[in-house]
């Protein structure tokens, strides 16, 4: 055996020696002092933080393509790069949740908010799997945290997600303070206007429901829910002129709303015109049947 290889002999044996020292315990251990890195590990673990977020934006814009599968894959592949990935973990739960894997997506969602505690993009994630299951106090109390830590997080959306927790628990004043506050933070505020106008008349304010139903037609002026709803408003005020206006707006812009023709035929009757039955419009009419399931704002 040459001089170099009975050093290297040597070394070998002094570095397993010295990894059983005695513990300051007393205890003999085998664990090294120091974890191994790899001399090349400070540099690469950059590299793979880049490519794993890069993967990650791209993933995005595929999910709001509706491209899932391509979306699914791009995370699969940031999150062999980087591990630690929480954006990776919030879209891959929000492209389960569309493939309707709910528990699978919960379980992405709670790990993205374990990786980032700080995040509000993964609290937003987990309180949208928590309303699609039904669970509302939860669903609530993960917008609220999103909203919190980014009051801006991508125009108020955080607020109109705990609006809609809120509405769904009955608590409509905190769901009104909500949506006011989506109000306020976004450029396309039609949603929030349309789902605060339901508060308002779940509340009994009949007029502030109707200021906020205007606001909704004049941003969307072909929009035949909106309509429809404000017509239902002026009916529980016996306007029924200007209701039967809105419900031949709404059948105008939407020939197939079965619901809209319903209510006319209940105001005016199936025998008459449209110009005879504002003629003879009776203030006594009752208001016509709810439907909730289509007073729905499309998102």
């Amino acid at each position: 055996m040459g001089d170099w290889a009975r050093a290297g002999f040597w070394v070998a044996i002094a570095a397993l020696l010295l990894a059983a020292v005695p513990s300051p315990g007393g205890r003999v251990t085998s664990e090294p002092r120091h974890a191994i890195v790899h001399p090349h590990e400070p540099f690469v673990a950059p590299i793979k933080k880049a490519q794993g977020r890069r993967l990650t934006r791209r993933a995005d814009e595929l999910l709001r393509r509706g491209d899932l599968n391509g979306a699914a894959t791009d995370l699969r592949r940031a999150l062999r790069w980087d591990k630690g990935n929480a954006n990776a973990y919030a879209a891959r739960a929000q492209v389960r949740l569309l493939r309707g894997d709910n528990l699978g997506a919960l379980g992405d969602a709670d790990y993205a908010v374990t990786l980032a505690p700080k995040s509000a993009l993964a609290f937003y994630t987990r309180g949208l799997i928590n309303a699609r299951m039904g669970f509302w106090s939860h669903a609530s109390a993960d917008y609220r945290i999103a909203a919190e830590l980014d009051p801006q997080f991508r125009q108020g959306l955080a607020d109109y997600g705990l609006g809609w927790a809120l509405m769904a628990q009955g608590r409509y004043k905190d769901a009104v303070v909500s949506y006011t506050r989506a109000i306020a933070l976004t450029s396309l505020p039609a949603p929030s206007y349309f789902q605060r106008s339901r508060a308002y008349e779940k509340l009994g304010d009949i007029e502030a429901a109707i200021s906020d139903m205007n606001a909704v037609i004049r941003s969307i002026p072909q929009y035949p829910e909106a309509y429809h709803r404000r017509a239902h408003l002026f009916m529980r005020k016996r306007v029924h002129g200007a209701a039967l206006s809105d419900l031949s707006a709404a059948l105008a812009n939407d020939p197939s709303d079965r619901f809209a023709s319903e209510d006319i035929v209940h105001l005016c009757g199936s025998q008459i015109s449209g110009e005879q039955c504002r003629l003879r419009l009776d203030p006594a009419i009752p208001p016509a049947a709810e439907h909730p399931q289509h007073f729905e704002f499309a998102h």
